[in-house]
């Protein structure tokens, strides 16, 4: 199975979708957005919200979709309007998650990988009850990293590189463990969950 390339979905049978957000200046401000708001920011938590920096170590900022009628946080109001294009593309790639029930996106996470950062542990996005409501999962890169910082699938042998704009989207499902390899430079993300509210 090729690996590292942008191959559709039709082509490699993955169910991850591929999707290119090309704002780049609106991928700064969110990273903008979260140097200037330290005050927000969180370790960050995995699976059941546990703290362990040896699986994961990030800061993180989360924002809830109320928030996104607050003129301070109108610039992922405009990101979602992108993502909706995304994902809008992915249910047509897949129509038949049309007629599961209404999905919709919850919290998301803003999240900074230091040098040496990483979730490198293997995971899957759906793991107990708490989270059982999650069908997919989005992330978006906010920066370009050159070798490092990969997001890893264990059952597919693929690894998506950090591209600025980069959104790739997948099921939350154990399926598709995954993990993101240690970074050599800082690396920004946005991500988040579509499921059943």
């Amino acid at each position: 199975m090729p690996k590292n390339k942008d191959i559709s979905e039709k082509e490699n049978n993955t169910f991850i979708g591929d999707f290119q957000i090309k704002d780049k200046e609106l991928m700064s401000e969110i990273i903008d957005f979260f140097e200037k708001n330290k005050e927000f920011q969180q370790v960050a938590r995995f699976g059941n919200y546990e703290l362990d920096k040896s699986k994961k170590d990030a800061l993180e900022i989360t924002i809830s979709p109320k928030q996104l009628t607050d003129s301070k946080y109108q610039i992922f109001a405009k990101y979602f309007d992108y993502l909706k294009i995304s994902f809008n593309e992915y249910l047509n790639t897949w129509p038949f998650l049309r007629s599961i029930g209404k999905i919709s996106s919850g919290s998301f996470h803003v999240q900074k990988y230091n040098p040496g950062g990483h979730y490198n542990s293997w995971h899957t996005e759906r793991d107990s009850l708490k989270n059982s409501e999650r069908v997919l999962v989005f992330m978006t890169y906010l920066n370009t990293l050159k070798r490092s910082g990969e997001t890893e699938f264990l059952h597919y042998g693929i690894k998506f590189e950090p591209k600025v704009g980069r959104t790739i989207i997948w099921p939350a499902e154990w399926t598709h463990a995954h993990k993101g390899l240690p970074v050599k430079e800082t690396k920004y993300i946005i991500t988040g969950w579509i499921g059943f509210r």
